[in-house]
């Protein structure tokens, strides 16, 4: 029974990784958590989070079947993590582009903005989302700020962005509305 069961799922899989044209051999495999990427949080099967990521983290993503990197701000400082550096936006994105061979993707160019929790900022992420190769990580300096912890952006994410991303293969914005709860 377990093997049914287990050739069923792969064989799921196989039409769903031939009908997204995705190489089989250099596969990201949802179903099966990889050691690399032990601190990522998965928000859909290719939709995943993780705090502000290191050059190492970088190249573990892309060795794992990563597509795309989104970072939610521009960061304009390295910061040191023990003898692990994550580096600003710019060099990171020159490694993920030039090293790393990921799209690499900027939401928000100024930490201080509060678009993120506007409506506008959902809408921009998922126009992101829509546009990059998937499997995607979504990334900033926590994950609290990528998985949104109680705000409208988890209101996005575990609703229509969640849609969104599903949706995102056939080529159209899928946008359905958001409800957010006035804080008035």
């Amino acid at each position: 029974m377990r093997a049914r069961r287990w050739i069923a799922m792969y064989t799921l899989y196989l039409f769903a990784l031939i009908g997204s044209s995705r190489s089989a051999l250099k596969a990201f495999d949802p179903l099966f958590p990889q050691r690399k990427t032990w601190w990522t949080k998965t928000i859909t099967p290719y939709l995943f989070t993780a705090g502000r990521i290191t050059d190492t983290q970088m190249k573990h993503a892309a060795d794992v079947g990563f597509k795309s990197i989104i970072s939610h701000f521009h960061f304009t400082e390295n910061i040191t993590i023990g003898s692990e550096v994550s580096y600003s936006t710019d060099v990171a994105r020159y490694i993920a582009e030039n090293i790393a061979g990921l799209e690499y993707a900027v939401l928000f160019t100024n930490n201080e903005s509060e678009e993120p929790r506007q409506i506008s900022g959902i809408e921009h992420l998922t126009n992101v989302i829509n546009k990059l190769d998937k499997p995607i990580l979504y990334h900033s300096r926590s994950t609290a700020v990528t998985t949104g912890d109680g705000d409208q952006i988890q209101t996005a994410i575990e609703g229509s962005m969640l849609d969104a991303v599903q949706h995102a293969s056939t080529g159209t914005l899928f946008w359905p509305l958001v409800q957010v709860k006035s804080s008035g």
